[in-house]
């Protein structure tokens, strides 16, 4: 194929690519505006119930998850896409450990959890906002 052919394939593609990021940015911040509402509206904590709480969150968390997950990701994004993805399940499976331990009355491990997910929720943040989705990026 000649080398203009070439040149106006790639930018076809490059055009494509960039729709499918353009997308994913908008339908993945429009997921992250629903999941921000929904833990706003979300029941407070009470009476120190910290295991529902935690339970409440990370099911919600999950759910923003699983719903980026279904969203078509550009050519060339996979392995960024996952790992921002991963960061979050991570984080996720932290905040769920509050929850035995606020059972089991481990005021000492819940430190430490609260102290681990502090940690890693400014490099989910970082890897959202990154990736264009200012939403969920948003250290708020």
């Amino acid at each position: 194929m000649p080398q203009a052919c070439n040149r106006g394939v790639d930018t076809v593609v490059a055009g494509a690519n960039g729709a499918v990021k353009d997308t994913f940015v908008e339908k993945g911040n429009a997921l992250c505006v629903g999941f921000a509402r929904t833990l706003e509206a979300a029941p407070k904590l009470r009476n120190n119930d910290i295991v529902t709480y935690v339970n409440q969150n990370a099911a919600l968390m999950d759910k923003l998850v699983v719903d980026l997950r279904a969203l078509p990701v550009p050519p060339g994004d996979e392995a960024t896409v996952a790992d921002m993805l991963a960061t979050t399940t991570n984080l996720i499976g932290s905040l769920r450990q509050m929850g035995p331990a606020a059972a089991a009355g481990d005021l000492k491990r819940i430190k430490a959890i609260e102290k681990e997910v502090d940690a890693m929720e400014p490099a989910v943040n970082e890897k959202f906002g990154a990736y264009g989705l200012k939403v969920c990026g948003s250290p708020e």
